[in-house]
């Protein structure tokens, strides 16, 4: 589980440190502080080795791609457009800690190890680029201060290239929860058919029945080439989760992420989007239950104080200590962090505080 996280010259971020990350952390703040790109330093952070590590956040973001404007998507990534600085990243973690340095250098075009080709549907579509025309990347890792290996990237001729010398992963898993998942049945019947695998099919319904309690089983079936998952409520036939509403699809699938990434860590962008604020108090509940299941710790932000209010009023004062709440604010230019641990973010809460 991530404690503790440093980030200098990254996008918004000139140098931005925040201590205090639990099982469930939410990160709040105004518009335009940096909650979205946090996440996205988290995941480019723990996606290494790979000729895609700086195209996930583009696809998150849906950011179009042309050959005339890679060098500014990649500049893009550092604070100020200021690629003569590095980009530096530390994560301490409860056993240890890791630390990742990009920088602009000169590379030997002739050492590369993996290609991405990028013909003019990837380049459209499905992998934006973040790479420089003129200048090479260098990604260098340190674990617990010793030397943990570097990846080398760059693009030539409409590749994507990467070397990597003597690259230590701390294998950590990571995953990246969209909102397109919802609309990808095939993603969700493959979580969904890992768990059932694994006999962990019950519980995945013990959680989602904190919310609905008529669900009484869960099925996998395939009609055509659509695949779907089926649940029975009591009537006399199953019926497609999709019928039982937005908010119960969107749990199965962040339980299946949850389930499926032991260990690991969970990150979700505005969480509470396509849940009623009534439905919220049971959906921590069924989140805490599920991380500490399966030890994934979950980092997700929000702007909506129903969510504050939500968490008070649902969880018991056991479950409210594995809750963070993290604020950024820009204060005179500069995103700085404001940490709120249970008992202030309690304390908060019954003071009715402004604390988006």
């Amino acid at each position: 589980m991530i404690s503790k996280i440093r980030i200098q010259n990254f996008k918004l971020f000139e140098d931005l440190e925040i201590d205090g990350f639990r099982p469930l952390t939410l990160i709040g703040g105004k518009n335009n502080t940096g909650k979205t790109s946090l996440l996205e330093a988290i995941l480019m952070f723990h996606d290494r080795g790979t000729p895609d590590t700086f195209i996930r956040n583009y696809q998150w973001r849906g950011i179009p791609i042309a050959k005339e404007n890679i060098q500014l998507l990649w500049e893009l990534n550092f604070f100020h457009l200021k690629k003569n600085e590095p980009i530096h990243m530390e994560v301490h973690w409860e056993n240890g800690k890791d630390s990742l340095t990009i920088e602009e250098i000169k590379i030997d075009k002739d050492k590369i190890l993996q290609t991405i080709n990028l013909d003019e549907d990837i380049i459209e579509n499905k992998y934006p680029v973040a790479l420089s025309n003129n200048n090479y990347l260098r990604l260098s890792y340190l674990h617990n201060d010793l030397d943990a290996g570097y990846s080398e990237l760059y693009v030539e001729e409409e590749r994507i290239s990467i070397k990597n010398e003597k690259l230590f992963n701390p294998n950590k898993k990571i995953i990246l929860y969209s909102s397109n998942m919802l609309q990808n049945p095939h993603e969700i019947a493959s979580l969904f058919s890992s768990m059932d695998v694994e006999d962990k099919v019950q519980y995945i319904l013990k959680i989602l029945n904190i919310i609905e309690p008529k669900i009484s089983s869960l099925s996998l079936v395939q009609f055509g080439k659509v695949p779907a998952i089926y649940g029975s409520i009591g009537l006399s036939k199953k019926m497609p989760v999709q019928t039982m509403g937005d908010g119960i699809v969107k749990l199965l699938s962040i339980i299946l992420c949850v389930a499926s990434n032991e260990n690991g860590i969970l990150l979700i962008d505005e969480i509470e989007n396509g849940w009623h604020w009534s439905v919220l108090p049971k959906i921590w509940k069924a989140l805490i239950a599920a991380g500490k299941e399966y030890n994934c710790q979950i980092i997700a932000t929000t702007h909506s104080y129903e969510v504050m209010e939500s968490i008070k009023a649902g969880l018991d004062t056991q479950e409210f200590q594995n809750i963070s709440y993290i604020r950024l604010d820009n204060e005179n230019g500069k995103i700085v962090a404001k940490i709120y641990s249970p008992d202030v973010l309690e304390a908060a809460i019954d003071m009715n505080m402004e604390i988006r």
